[in-house]
Protein backbone atom coordinates (compact mmCIF):
# COMPACT_ATOMS: atom_id res chain seq x y z
CA UNK A 1 0.00 0.00 0.00
CA UNK A 2 1.31 4.04 -0.99
CA UNK A 3 0.65 6.38 1.00
CA UNK A 4 1.24 9.61 -1.09
CA UNK A 5 1.46 13.07 -0.18
CA UNK A 6 -0.50 13.96 3.07
CA UNK A 7 -1.01 15.52 6.41
CA UNK A 8 -0.64 13.77 9.23
CA UNK A 9 -2.20 15.66 11.96
CA UNK A 10 -1.15 15.60 15.26
CA UNK A 11 -2.13 12.60 17.98
CA UNK A 12 -4.18 10.82 15.35
CA UNK A 13 -4.97 6.93 14.88
CA UNK A 14 -5.24 5.02 11.19
CA UNK A 15 -4.68 1.79 9.51
CA UNK A 16 -1.63 1.31 7.24
CA UNK A 17 -4.05 2.26 4.06
CA UNK A 18 -3.83 4.42 1.21
CA UNK A 19 -5.10 8.07 2.33
CA UNK A 20 -4.41 10.85 -0.13
CA UNK A 21 -5.59 13.90 2.12
CA UNK A 22 -4.88 15.74 5.30
CA UNK A 23 -5.76 13.96 7.81
CA UNK A 24 -7.19 16.30 10.78
CA UNK A 25 -5.69 16.00 14.06
CA UNK A 26 -7.48 13.61 16.89
CA UNK A 27 -9.11 11.79 13.46
CA UNK A 28 -9.66 7.85 14.12
CA UNK A 29 -8.92 6.81 10.23
CA UNK A 30 -10.20 3.45 9.08
CA UNK A 31 -10.52 1.53 5.91
CA UNK A 32 -9.13 1.19 2.15
CA UNK A 33 -9.24 3.96 1.30
CA UNK A 34 -9.14 5.63 4.83
CA UNK A 35 -12.03 6.93 5.91
CA UNK A 36 -12.72 9.32 9.48
CA UNK A 37 -14.88 7.12 11.25
CA UNK A 38 -14.48 8.99 15.29
CA UNK A 39 -12.34 10.67 17.34
CA UNK A 40 -9.75 9.56 19.46
CA UNK A 41 -7.77 11.27 22.91
CA UNK A 42 -4.14 11.87 23.16
CA UNK A 43 -4.49 8.60 25.54
CA UNK A 44 -5.53 6.39 22.47
CA UNK A 45 -8.82 6.37 23.77
CA UNK A 46 -12.17 6.24 21.33
CA UNK A 47 -14.13 9.33 22.07
CA UNK A 48 -17.58 8.26 22.02
CA UNK A 49 -20.67 10.45 21.83
CA UNK A 50 -20.60 14.29 23.01
CA UNK A 51 -22.25 14.89 26.64
CA UNK A 52 -25.36 16.89 26.65
CA UNK A 53 -22.72 19.76 27.16
CA UNK A 54 -21.23 19.21 23.53
CA UNK A 55 -17.74 18.06 25.05
CA UNK A 56 -16.60 14.86 24.73
CA UNK A 57 -14.62 13.09 27.40
CA UNK A 58 -11.70 11.07 27.54
CA UNK A 59 -11.80 7.84 29.65
CA UNK A 60 -8.39 7.80 30.60
CA UNK A 61 -7.03 11.38 31.71
CA UNK A 62 -10.80 13.29 31.55
CA UNK A 63 -9.80 15.52 29.08
CA UNK A 64 -12.16 17.26 27.63
CA UNK A 65 -12.56 17.91 23.88
CA UNK A 66 -14.84 20.22 21.77
CA UNK A 67 -15.68 19.85 17.99
CA UNK A 68 -15.02 23.54 17.22
CA UNK A 69 -15.91 23.49 13.35
CA UNK A 70 -16.87 20.24 11.58
CA UNK A 71 -13.59 18.02 11.34
CA UNK A 72 -11.60 20.42 13.98
CA UNK A 73 -11.39 18.74 17.06
CA UNK A 74 -9.80 20.82 20.13
CA UNK A 75 -8.65 19.46 23.58
CA UNK A 76 -9.50 22.07 26.25
CA UNK A 77 -7.56 21.05 29.31
CA UNK A 78 -4.10 20.69 27.35
CA UNK A 79 -2.13 23.31 25.28
CA UNK A 80 -1.92 21.34 21.57
CA UNK A 81 1.89 21.73 21.71
CA UNK A 82 2.19 20.69 25.36
CA UNK A 83 3.27 16.88 26.27
CA UNK A 84 1.17 15.06 28.69
CA UNK A 85 2.25 15.76 32.09
CA UNK A 86 4.56 13.16 33.80
CA UNK A 87 1.34 11.89 35.65
CA UNK A 88 -0.74 11.30 32.81
CA UNK A 89 2.23 10.07 30.00
CA UNK A 90 1.76 6.18 30.72
CA UNK A 91 -1.40 4.47 31.70
CA UNK A 92 -2.57 3.81 34.69
CA UNK A 93 -5.07 1.35 34.42
CA UNK A 94 -5.32 -1.48 31.80
CA UNK A 95 -6.58 -1.25 28.74
CA UNK A 96 -8.93 -4.05 29.05
CA UNK A 97 -10.97 -1.62 31.79
CA UNK A 98 -11.75 0.88 28.76
CA UNK A 99 -12.93 -1.62 25.73
CA UNK A 100 -16.78 -0.53 27.19
CA UNK A 101 -16.87 2.76 28.60
CA UNK A 102 -20.15 4.56 27.35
Amino acid sequence: MICVSWNQGRNNFKSDHGYSKDVPDYALMLGNPARQKGWMSRHGHRLLAPGPDGLYRCPESGYRYREETPGVLRCLDLDEEAPLPAALSTGARPYDEFKNHH
